[in-house]
């Protein structure tokens, strides 16, 4: 009878001596963990009126937590009610920075909404509510059909693309720096868009497209009558190929 034989692993089962330097491998990578990998600055770019500590805060970035826990998706979020500024990125600098780069909103114009007056950029987001018209060259906006708004986001209106519309001649006016030129911008006929210069002008616009074009004429207008000595009437640049003037 063949005798039977036991075959053992070659492997040695870990003695004391190997769990104490596991565990202390574990704790000194934890302790590197804790005091390495940890926020210690936030740096912000792209403001110049809102200041950095009141970004740092509303990121809900906190200075000594670990930097594995910053989470983009949440910090964007934090920004999505706010007005003055939007937040273009985040980026983790290891092994302690995080960076926040804004964007800060300009007042465009001032909607009138129930009696409030809404500040607005030039894509029409909500910046802020005013307590009281500002002094200034802010174009005020009627017309618009306004039924809601949100700090952050576009104020809504209740005729489609109205708020486009609204849009592209602040857009237009920003770019060319025209906006403290214009008193009032009337958006309740979207094939009929007109505004009002500070001097008295009237400025028929047409409709929403080519309106670079449209004030670029109006521009142009404005500058030979202006030298000729009137300052009241109407221009119509609604072809977006020149400009009529009618005198009053």
């Amino acid at each position: 009878m063949a005798a039977s034989r036991r075959y053992r692993s070659g492997r040695r089962r870990a003695g004391p001596s190997g769990l104490v330097l596991g565990l202390v491998f574990v704790l000194a990578a934890g302790f590197v963990v804790s005091r390495v990998f940890v926020v210690r600055r936030v740096a912000v770019s792209g403001n110049e009126r809102v200041g950095d500590q009141q970004i740092v805060e509303l990121s809900g970035i906190l200075p000594g937590r670990s930097i594995f826990t910053v989470d983009r998706a949440a910090v964007a979020r934090a920004f999505e009610r706010e007005g003055n500024v939007a937040l273009t990125d985040v980026e983790v600098v290891w092994p302690d920075t995080v960076r926040l780069s804004v964007r800060e909103r300009t007042r465009a114009a001032v909607v009138n909404h129930l009696g409030m007056s809404i500040a607005v950029d030039e894509a029409g987001v909500v910046i802020e509510v005013l307590r009281s018209l500002p002094e200034g060259a802010l174009p005020v906006v009627t017309g618009l059909s306004a039924t809601g708004y949100q700090p952050g986001r576009q104020v809504r209106s209740s005729v489609p693309t109205q708020v486009d519309a609204m849009a592209s001649v602040l857009g237009a006016a920003r770019s060319q720096g025209l906006t403290e030129l214009i008193s009032e911008l009337n958006v309740s006929d979207l094939d009929n868009l007109y505004l009002m210069t500070r001097a008295g002008m009237m400025v028929k616009l047409g409709d929403a497209a080519s309106m670079d074009a449209k004030l670029m004429w109006m521009q142009s207008a404005l500058n030979s009558l202006t030298a000729e000595g009137a300052s009241s009437g109407t221009i119509n640049v609604a072809s977006g190929k020149d400009a009529i003037y009618s005198a009053p």
